[in-house]
């Protein structure tokens, strides 16, 4: 438009589509609010190696308005056909001992009810102190005794020191968001 008009295209969406684009705009401005409130990063750019403890700890209050869940949101079953799939295959390499699982930065341990009634032990790392509080709970609730939840920064920690046992399965969701690459780095060697 050569008289300045607006360029950009109209979209037509239906009631449906308007709901959700509705409920995704309302979730940016929550999102916008609390990094208002409370600007803690999860690292420092520039620092190495740093996670904030304090931002996950505070992580712990809204997990599930705050993280995306992976398996939660998996809704054609993709995932956990991967863990069954992955669990059958290897029964029969692992012997009477059964299948180990380590979940890396398990959170509040959104994975943990599905490696405790597939593997015959779980191991959940985290750096937060208050996450793993909530997922001791939920552990407790389910009643999943073979399953350990242990604190540890993942980009600061020899997890054979820390007594780690070799794993079978990992899981590994939502830990390499760090925006700081040395952190990033750290953690994948580490794990």
């Amino acid at each position: 438009d050569q008289q300045g008009g607006d360029l950009a295209p109209k979209i037509v969406l239906s009631a449906g589509e308007r709901t959700k684009w509705t409920k995704a705009v309302k979730k940016l401005q929550q999102v916008a609010g609390v990094l208002k409130r409370n600007p803690l990063q999860m690292d420092r750019t520039g620092v190495p190696n740093f996670t904030s403890t304090e931002y996950w700890d505070n992580m712990a209050c809204d997990w599930d308005g705050e993280i995306q869940s992976t398996i939660d949101d998996d809704m054609n079953g993709v995932i956990l056909a991967s863990i069954d799939f992955a669990c059958t295959s290897l029964m029969d390499s692992t012997g009477p001992e059964g299948v180990t699982a380590v979940d890396f930065g398990c959170g509040v341990g959104k994975w943990i009810p599905a490696l405790g009634s597939r593997c015959s032990k779980v191991v959940g790392i985290d750096i937060s102190r208050r996450l793993l509080e909530v997922g001791r709970v939920m552990c407790q609730e389910q009643r999943l005794k073979h399953v350990v939840l242990m604190r540890a920064d993942l980009a600061n920690v020899d997890l054979t020191k820390k007594g780690v046992p070799t794993a079978d399965l990992v899981v590994c969701a939502n830990v390499l968001i760090s925006p700081e690459p040395t952190t990033r780095s750290s953690i994948l060697k580490n794990i």
